[in-house]
């Protein structure tokens, strides 16, 4: 891929970083890395920060794989939908299974922010970087 983005990529990728710079983004991730040091199941609140962080992964997913955003934005956040996916991955199984009896598509839930995690993943390795922790900042 070339240095430079077209337009449409460039409004794009800055879409992107507004969804992952947003204030509500930011505290449902948060929330669920919390939830995840402390070892506790999610409780409706909680529930409602992964609705909105699956929502909002699953569009920054589709939008770079259709506009070919890689290699521009995984030298950024690929720690970050690491670590998200780490948190929300067995949701999102889980998800698909309770679907499946009712949804025959229901193996397509998901698709995108799995896309983009495994892709954020292969990047990570390529590039020698180790999945990220998760650092409790409560206490600082």
């Amino acid at each position: 891929m070339k240095n430079e983005l077209s337009i449409s990529q460039t409004l794009v990728f800055l879409e992107i970083l507004q969804i992952l710079r947003n204030e509500k983004n930011i505290l449902a991730r948060k929330a669920i890395y919390e939830c995840y040091i402390d070892k506790k199941s999610t409780n409706q609140e909680k529930r409602s920060f992964i609705e909105k962080l699956y929502g909002d992964f699953d569009e920054i997913g589709y939008l770079v794989k259709e506009f070919n955003l890689q290699e521009k934005l995984f030298p950024l956040y690929s720690d970050t939908i690491r670590r998200v996916w780490i948190v929300m991955e067995k949701d999102i199984k889980k998800e698909q299974i309770e679907r499946k009896n009712q949804d025959p598509n229901s193996l397509e839930f998901g698709y995108y922010f799995t896309h983009l995690a495994i892709h954020a993943k292969k990047y990570r390795d390529k590039n020698n970087l180790k999945e990220p922790g998760f650092s409790d900042l409560r206490n600082l």
